[in-house]
């Protein structure tokens, strides 16, 4: 399937997102291929360029996509975004387009004064089969085999690397908790960008790293733990939290556990 219009991303760069450093088979975060039909209601309703990314949620017949997505403010009408609609992402960038008429519940005004005068937010879904989606493109799962791999060299270019591929924000060490800046742990926060109409839609995972020599932590939001439990290697504890899941690499004091909880529900979307 092409879209009705055309973007050009350099073959080098699209091999090199495949290929830095996860080249088996696999699961925010999820890119998507140009060529998927995405479905509403049995019929295909609306396409996006390939590598968009979008939130995946598991299905008895496959999966139902999640993106947020800023539309003009004259293609709807009555809560009804119009077949035909330009899908733009959150900088205004043109990402894909309807097929169909799409319904949707609510709408958003975006923070930027530039794109507030045209358009608007909203959150659209469809369903896709598994074979929709870019191999390597689950940041858990992801981020398991990258641990498992067998590494040539030091480990933090590798993780920076996978850091940078999935858009972990790097939080400033004065943004931290006290138990965390005391431990002197670095935090980088996968945010949900996907899963709701807003700007602050909670963590989709946080990883606590001693410095730039290893991982302490790894939180899963209790959005994502609820599916399987990960198979990190060489794990010292792991625990299950109103919050999430801690995969501990070492073993945390009481100052650290307070530390995690804090983290997790000053990053919550209340």
């Amino acid at each position: 399937m092409s879209l009705p219009f055309n973007i050009s991303i350099p073959t080098s760069f699209f091999f090199l997102l495949l290929n830095t450093f996860l080249c088996s088979s696999s699961l925010q975060g999820q890119w998507i291929h140009d060529w998927a039909a995405i479905n509403v209601d049995g019929g295909e309703a609306f396409q996006f360029i390939d590598s968009t990314t979008v939130r995946a949620q598991r299905t008895n017949n496959g999966f139902t996509i999640f993106k947020r997505v800023l539309v003009n403010k004259s293609s709807i009408q009555n809560n009804s975004l119009q077949k035909g609609s330009v899908l733009l992402d959150s900088k205004g960038i043109q990402i894909g387009k309807t097929l169909d008429d799409l319904i949707f519940t609510d709408s958003f005004t975006p923070t930027t004064r530039r794109l507030a005068k045209k358009y608007v937010s909203i959150l659209i879904k469809g369903d896709v089969n598994s074979s929709s989606f870019i191999r390597n493109s689950w940041p858990d799962k992801a981020l398991v085999r990258l641990l498992k791999q067998k590494r040539v060299g030091a480990f933090w270019p590798t993780l920076q690397e996978y850091l940078k591929k999935f858009n972990f924000v790097h939080y400033k060490k004065s943004s931290l908790p006290e138990e965390i800046s005391d431990a002197g742990l670095n935090v980088y926060v996968l945010p949900y960008r996907d899963y709701l109409n807003k700007e602050n839609q909670g963590f989709r995972m946080i990883i606590f790293t001693r410095g730039t020599s290893a991982i302490q932590c790894v939180l899963v939001s209790n959005i994502d733990s609820k599916k399987e439990k990960l198979d990190f290697p060489k794990i010292k504890l792991f625990e299950e939290k109103p919050y999430g899941s801690l995969y501990h690499f070492g073993k945390p004091n009481k100052n650290q556990s307070e530390g995690y909880e804090i983290m997790a529900y000053d990053l919550m979307p209340f």
